[in-house]
């Protein structure tokens, strides 16, 4: 069998093993940060500061000298030589004939429109019954 030599520590630790199992208890019941995870979050942001302490370093040493590109137009009119009845139907199909008629073709009027102080007395008596 294979052996694998272990260095243990001779010096004695500052918590209890009562503590140390404190711990481990109220983390299971918690569910906070294991001793891992809150090691992982400290190099976590150690990686963050030294990143974004190399970023601005890397922009101090380039915007001394760094000139941006002039901003160009990112829309392009494509002019196509077809009419726009072919490239879009002028009638939708589901739609009938009556819609596209103005409303004074649908409604003519029957004879001239007459006001009630043009009427006589004749036409009145017609439009009670």
């Amino acid at each position: 069998p294979h052996r694998v030599e272990v260095d243990l520590s001779q010096q004695k630790s500052e918590e209890g093993l009562a503590d140390v199992y404190a711990k481990q208890y109220i983390q299971q019941i918690t569910g906070g940060p294991s001793e891992e995870e809150e090691k992982l979050d400290a190099e976590h942001e150690e990686i963050a500061k030294l990143y974004a302490s190399l970023c601005y370093q890397l922009d101090s040493l380039t915007n001394f000298h760094f000139t941006p590109k002039p901003p160009r137009d990112e829309i392009q009119v494509q002019t196509v030589n077809a009419p726009a009845i072919s490239m879009e139907e002028a009638i939708p199909m589901a739609v009938s004939d009556a819609t596209l008629m103005a409303p004074e073709e649908l409604y003519q009027p029957k004879g001239q429109v007459v006001g009630e102080s043009e009427k006589d007395h004749e036409e009145r008596r017609r439009n009670r019954r």
